[in-house]
């Protein structure tokens, strides 16, 4: 395959992750499990003053989950916009795309760690598609 159609492939998988990452970030605060539901329901409502602001650990998770979003959204956007420079400006597209392969596979290793199996496999794939177009760039 050629280095353009493994990143548009990766973008696309990254894709699949904000989709899945949306879903989840829309449905947690009302989880149908009642256990669930109170944990939910303290990490709303505890508030404390941290660095000169006062929050709660929901909106510290809401934060988090948002700025995932938007980092999941940037890699994609930069992926595709690279595949279609990337056999033109070889020395660039790989300064940009190592970084990012790194930076996904990090992600992988730690959605499994804290999160879920098919987060981690999604970023592990992206990751792995990066890397896999970076060595056919040296080709």
């Amino acid at each position: 395959m050629k280095p353009k159609l493994l990143l548009r492939l990766a973008a696309l998988v990254i894709l699949i992750h904000i989709l899945g990452h949306l879903m989840g970030h829309s449905t947690w605060k009302t989880p149908q499990d009642p256990a669930r539901q109170e944990v939910v329901n303290m990490m709303l409502e505890q508030k404390s003053p941290f660095m000169g602001a006062i929050r709660s650990l929901g909106d510290y998770y809401e934060g988090y989950s948002n700025i995932i979003t938007v980092t999941l959204v940037t890699l994609m956007v930069i992926l595709w916009l690279l595949s279609g420079v990337s056999t033109e400006s070889t020395k660039i597209s790989k300064i940009v795309l190592i970084p990012i392969a790194l930076c996904l596979l990090t992600f992988s290793v730690f959605e499994f760690i804290y999160f879920f199996p098919f987060a981690a496999s999604i970023s592990l794939m992206a990751g792995l598609l990066i890397g896999i177009s970076v060595w056919r760039l040296e080709k």
